[in-house]
């Protein structure tokens, strides 16, 4: 460490409230005077009024870090595009993009003059059907008393055979439709049929128009569980050893000043990309991170913690950073109720939840005192 010559006065402002009659605000300066060689020396009262804390090396447990890329995503069955088993002509759409809907709510009206057609066909057979079972049982006694030939009783057991058919097939076309064949009579056949969504989310995405023919099968409307979103990393396999279902992942949305977002590792893919040497780890995010601003797409960039190592640290506020060097102080015997502090030089490891390790441990005596508070105002070049 550079030997810094210091004849510097280094000035703190701080305001002392008291009661007083009229109310009034006492303001007082606090000088603290380096005393050269990289040592401080400040008063009880100053020390005090600074807000300053002490403290020692603490032992916590550091993990090692994969850095991972990878996107925001759900599962594939809290996702659904939405499509008609049947054309029809757009006549509404009862939600936007964005909203939220629940499972079996109506998404869009379509209307076809061939959604009567299958409703009167249905009708028709059954009734149709009526008539028939009645001579399918007439001509099943006849046969029985042998008052009729063999031939007209499979006839008409064929027929009516044949017509149940052709109603059980109408009947689950008319469910696919979402129009229930027990209710359906000739009074309340219906020129449109409503397509609602087969589970609950958010509309992602609409491809539709109001009055655009949609085709059978056509896409029409993407729906999204935002409850069930996960992040989908990718880890080279130089570092598949290290990674482990449940360990912690802290994640960042790319591009965007937000804030971190935890999940676990809940599954590890057991195939690795033959171009990228890349292999994908599934994360479930924590429910208490669920977040408007997570979209399925989104790219992030995560920090996966393997192994846990005890190491020697001290608070991020303790150290303070001079021209790519770190420096801490370290408290020497007070005089007179005064602190005295001597700067000394760091080498500094991992940082973790505000700790930073400290690797120069045996530069310093064991039961060594650090100002943890208040270092950077002291320090200077």
């Amino acid at each position: 460490m550079k030997n810094k010559q210091i004849i510097s006065i280094v000035l703190f402002v701080f305001t002392l409230h008291s009661c007083t009659s009229n109310n009034e605000i006492d303001r007082t300066d606090i000088v603290s005077e380096s005393l050269g060689n990289d040592q401080y020396t400040l008063t009880d009262t100053q020390f005090k009024s600074a807000g300053m804390k002490l403290g020692k090396l603490l032992t916590s447990k550091f993990n090692d870090v994969i850095e991972a890329n990878g996107i925001i995503d759900v599962q594939p069955n809290y996702q659904a595009s939405v499509s008609s088993y049947f054309g029809g002509t757009v006549i509404e759409i009862r939600l936007i993009t964005g909203q939220k809907v629940q499972k079996g709510q109506t998404l869009f009206v379509l209307e076809n003059p061939e959604f009567v057609e299958i409703q009167q066909e249905y009708l028709e057979t059954k009734s149709k059907l009526t008539y028939l079972k009645v001579d399918f049982e007439r001509q099943e006694r006849l046969a029985k008393d042998k008052a009729s030939s063999q031939k007209k009783y499979l006839k008409a057991e064929t027929e009516y055979q044949m017509n149940l058919v052709t109603l059980k097939s109408i009947h689950q076309k008319l469910l696919l439709m979402n129009i229930n064949p027990d209710k359906l009579t000739i009074d309340n056949i219906q020129t449109s049929i409503h397509i609602k969504s087969p589970i609950s989310g958010y509309v992602s995405k609409i491809n539709i128009n109001k009055g655009a023919f949609v085709n059978s099968s056509q896409p029409a409307m993407h729906i999204v569980n935002m409850d069930k979103l996960h992040v989908e990393l990718n880890i080279y396999e130089k570092d598949l050893p290290f990674v482990k279902e449940k360990q912690h992942i802290q994640f960042k949305i790319q591009g965007q000043p937000s804030d971190d977002f935890s999940a676990r590792v809940e599954q590890i893919n057991k195939s690795i990309d033959p171009e990228n040497r890349t292999i994908r780890v599934h994360g479930k995010i924590e429910k208490s991170n669920y977040n408007a601003n997570l979209t399925p797409g989104m790219y992030v960039s995560a920090k996966i913690f393997t192994t846990a190592v005890t190491k020697k640290c001290l608070p991020q506020d303790a150290i303070v950073e001079i021209n790519k060097k770190y420096y801490v102080l370290v408290a020497g015997n007070s005089l007179n109720s005064t602190y005295v502090f001597s700067q000394k030089e760091v080498t500094v490891g991992a940082t973790q939840n505000e700790l930073t390790e400290i690797l120069n441990v045996s530069d310093f005596e064991k039961d060594a005192t650090f100002l943890v508070k208040g270092s950077f105002n002291l320090i200077a070049e």
